[in-house]
């Protein structure tokens, strides 16, 4: 498995003009690689053309990193984002309906100045609509050298922690419905190491990057099986192999 990281990895664009689709299918023509992951995309450069390409090419996994931010327009122009809500919501329906059984997953920040409880509303909102397979969000800090950076940190910090808690509990919910889905499924996962605190337990993660526990011997690590997955929680799938 490799994985090709940036912090808009999108907008990758070589000297000899080839932009970041045209990387991902030299990658996928490389033998010995399994897998292609690919981190962070920014809403602004992701499009239909990108979801294509994660539909066709065989190697790249089904599974699409897209922050959010926040679900209010105000708080994201403020942001200096590029998109409004209405925008990542269309990106996200669209890469849907291109790659059918692909995963979404998102940031979000709690707390950032000036946010009310309405744009808070909104967030929560488009988490539901998206319905995101898991999300990282975070407390507002002021970061030097940045945008945000001019404006006031006047978000309380106790409203910040109980913003992210109920972000937290929200995502919860999505996330064990959606793995919910896969029950009694079998499905491809890459063995990526032992239990810590079982040694006959293994540890990977599915083409669409959802972890999995299961059974097996540690000479399957490296090793992609198939797992009838059996029960679910909003973090895991549980399961055997079956091949």
């Amino acid at each position: 498995e490799v994985l090709l990281l940036g912090q808009n990895v999108n907008s990758y664009k070589a000297e000899c003009g080839k932009d970041f689709i045209k990387l991902l299918e030299d990658v996928n023509k490389i033998k010995g690689i399994e897998r292609i992951r690919f981190m962070t995309s920014h809403p602004k450069d992701a499009h239909k053309e990108l979801f294509r390409a994660m539909r066709d090419l065989d190697k790249v996994c089904e599974h699409l990193h897209l922050p959010l931010q926040s679900g209010s327009d105000r708080i994201l122009k403020l942001m200096n984002r590029r998109y409004t809500s209405g925008k990542y919501l269309n990106l996200a329906e669209e890469y849907k309906r291109i790659v059918p059984g692909g995963s979404l997953t998102t940031d979000i920040i709690a707390g950032f100045p000036s946010e009310t409880d309405s744009d808070f509303k909104k967030t929560c909102v488009i988490m539901k609509d998206v319905g995101f397979d898991s999300s990282y969000t975070f407390k507002y800090s002021s970061r030097e050298r940045t945008k945000a950076s001019e404006l006031a940190d006047d978000v309380p910090d106790d409203v910040k922690a109980s913003r992210l808690k109920s972000l937290s509990e929200l995502q919860c919910g999505i996330s064990e419905e959606r793995n919910r889905r896969l029950t009694d499924k079998v499905v491809e996962v890459l063995v990526e190491g032992v239990s810590k605190k079982d040694g006959e337990i293994l540890t990977g993660r599915t083409g669409t990057n959802k972890p999995a526990v299961f059974k097996g011997s540690r000479s399957l690590v490296g090793r992609s099986v198939d797992v009838e997955i059996e029960s679910v929680t909003a973090y895991a799938l549980r399961g055997r192999i079956v091949r």
